[in-house]
């Protein structure tokens, strides 16, 4: 009796050893595969392309000497339409018409406002945009 229980314990242990082993060269294998796999290799290499590396080898007074920068503040064109008053309003409103239409929601996303400096301009916007909105609201989707 004593020895079925040292053969257990013994057949046990191996049986642990065996799956620890095998578990650990499973672990390498997929380790090793992973590494030689080309998407691997294609992202160190992209990763050490994007590494800065300094030329810090020739002295500074050799190097030619770069001017200072410039910043130049560029024109502010956010918020200007470089559409006609009455084009623009008719578009935008047509736009606006059609997503309600299609939407089912009646004067959701209808805004006559704009940016336009002039009050001759504005108003011509707003009647444009009255115009295409009606016709973005009234036209019949096409098939």
């Amino acid at each position: 009796m004593k020895q079925n229980k040292n053969d257990r314990n013994i057949s046990g242990i191996i049986a642990i050893l065996l799956v620890g082993g095998l578990m650990v060269v499973g672990i390498v294998f997929l380790k090793t595969a992973v590494s030689n796999s080309p998407f691997h290799n294609k992202a160190v290499v992209d990763s050490l392309l994007t590494i800065a590396i300094p030329d810090t080898a020739a002295p500074s007074d050799i190097l030619p000497q770069q001017p200072e920068t410039v910043s130049v503040a560029l024109p502010d064109t956010i918020g200007k339409d470089k559409r006609p008053a009455d084009e623009a309003g008719w578009e935008d409103g047509y736009r606006s018409g059609r997503e309600d239409r299609l939407g089912g929601t009646p004067r959701a996303t209808y805004d006559e406002s704009c940016t336009f400096p002039t009050l001759r301009e504005r108003q011509a916007y707003a009647e444009a945009y009255r115009r295409g909105y009606e016709q973005g609201v009234k036209e019949i989707p096409q098939k």
